[in-house]
């Protein structure tokens, strides 16, 4: 009545091709996953430069104590996060 037999049968060549397919993806993977820690990295050094950057060009134009407040908040809360995203980078 049912061919379960014959459907469950295993075929060496067709699990051989998906194995060798697995192993290549697996391969891409890995190099997808490397560039994309590069990226996560620069990123975050980036970050702080910038953030960096912006504070000194903001005390070079107006000495204010609102500003020289606001960046002292700020490059604080940030540092780490950015810090954060480059060990993402490292363990990615």
């Amino acid at each position: 009545m049912f061919q379960i037999e014959s459907e469950l049968e295993i075929k060496p060549r067709e699990v051989l091709k998906k194995l060798r397919y697995l192993m290549h993806f697996k391969c891409k993977y890995e190099q997808i996953k490397r560039i994309a820690g590069i990226i996560w990295i620069a990123l975050a050094a980036f970050g702080v430069y910038l953030m960096i950057h912006q504070a000194t060009i903001e005390f070079g134009q107006t000495p204010a104590l609102d500003t020289r407040i606001f960046w002292y908040t700020i490059i604080p809360i940030f540092t780490p996060i950015m810090f954060g995203l480059g060990l993402l980078g490292i363990i990615v």
